[in-house]
C-alpha cells in the first residue's frame, strides 16, 4: 500500500477554491445544463454558508429539506447537481469523501408518455396555425426534431 503525504496531495489536487472547482465541474456541458446547474448550486451555497470542504451530509439533507416546495423533477434535478459536484470534488481529492452519496434523490415520474402527441395532432397544429412564420417553425421543430432552445438560440 502506498502512503501518499500531505504534500503529495497538495500537489494532486486539480482545485485551489470552491469557485474553481465549481467551473472545472462545469466545464464543457450545455449551456443550458450548466446555467440550471450553476442555480442549483448557488442555491445550495446559499443556503449552507460555509466552504464546501466543511460540509456535512446533515448540510446536504437540510438542503434537500428545503426543497418541500418544489415539484418532483426539479428536487431531483437540484438534489441530482450538488450529489454530482461532491461526486466529483471527491474524484479530483478536493474533498476526502462524497458526503452527498448516502442521500437519496427522489424517484423522477416516468411522464414521457403524456409528453408524446400523435401524429393526427401535430398535423391538425401544423394546419390551423395562421401565421406563416409560426408554421415554419412548427415544421422545422416536427421534422428535425431540435429542441425549441434549440432553434431560438
Amino acid at each position: 500500500m502506498q502512503v501518499i503525504t500531505y504534500q503529495q496531495h497538495q500537489a494532486q489536487v486539480q482545485a485551489d477554491t470552491d469557485a474553481h472547482l465549481i467551473a472545472l465541474w462545469l466545464h464543457g456541458r450545455p449551456t443550458s445544463t450548466r446555467e440550471a446547474y450553476e442555480r442549483d448550486i448557488a442555491r445550495f451555497m446559499v443556503l449552507i454558508d460555509k466552504p464546501l470542504r466543511s460540509v456535512t451530509l446533515g448540510n446536504v439533507q437540510a438542503f434537500a429539506d428545503s426543497l418541500h416546495a418544489k415539484a418532483p423533477a426539479t428536487r431531483a434535478r437540484m438534489l441530482s447537481s450538488v450529489k454530482s459536484l461532491f461526486s466529483f470534488a471527491h474524484r479530483l481529492g478536493y474533498l476526502p469523501f462524497d458526503v452527498g452519496r448516502p442521500l437519496r434523490t427522489p424517484r423522477r415520474k416516468d411522464t414521457l408518455a403524456e409528453r408524446i402527441m400523435t401524429e393526427a395532432d401535430t398535423h391538425r397544429i401544423l394546419a390551423l396555425e395562421p401565421n406563416p412564420r409560426n408554421r415554419v417553425l412548427l415544421r422545422l421543430l416536427y421534422a428535425s426534431g431540435v429542441r425549441v432552445s434549440e432553434v431560438a438560440a
